[in-house]
């Protein structure tokens, strides 16, 4: 009887969701994959790949699976984001950018996170600028565009900027680089 009344408080108390059912029940809209937390979250953008079977493969196969299949026409771009930090976007775009690009799609992983920046190791390269040089018109593209050479992957990265990131990607020079 214990047992049950912590059962039942820990659900009460529980605000996260569990399973995609959740997600579509509560929400009212499709969810289109379900990652398994890792305390690895750091070394998860490189597992993918040597580990197919893996379950993490399996669920950015899946995902990916679900972006190309939600309409006719696959989506020409992806936002993933959360309202905390640390939960993951990282790793999961980049794991998921580099399974699509390795199936021969166009990929571009834009990073825009300019308080944290990933540092994304593609065939030790580094590019001359970042996508903060580009927005203030000190960069061109090609100073900043990294290609991985495994995948395919086309890359652009960030730096550390106090300023207001909302600035710069209300600029122009961001509609022209989605563009």
């Amino acid at each position: 009887s214990a047992g049950v009344a912590l059962a039942l408080l820990i659900e009460t108390v529980n605000r996260g969701y569990m399973t995609p059912l959740q997600i579509e029940d509560v929400l009212g809209i499709p969810a289109i994959g379900f990652v398994p937390e890792s305390s690895r979250q750091r070394i998860l953008q490189d597992y993918a790949e040597p580990h197919p079977a893996s379950l993490h493969a399996e669920s950015v196969r899946a995902i990916a699976g679900s972006l190309l299949k939600t309409s006719k026409t696959p989506p020409k771009s992806v936002l993933i984001t959360s309202s905390l930090s640390q939960e993951g976007k990282g790793w999961l775009s980049t794991s998921l950018a580099r399974m699509v690009a390795k199936s021969g799609k166009k990929v571009l992983l834009l990073d825009c996170d300019m308080h944290r920046p990933k540092s994304l190791n593609l065939d030790d390269a580094s590019p001359a600028a970042t996508l903060n040089d580009y927005l203030d018109g000190m960069a061109r593209l090609e100073d900043i565009l990294l290609q991985e050479e495994k995948t395919g992957l086309h890359y652009i990265g960030s730096s550390p900027d106090s300023r207001n990131p909302q600035a710069l990607f209300s600029a122009d020079k961001m509609n022209e680089l989605l563009e």
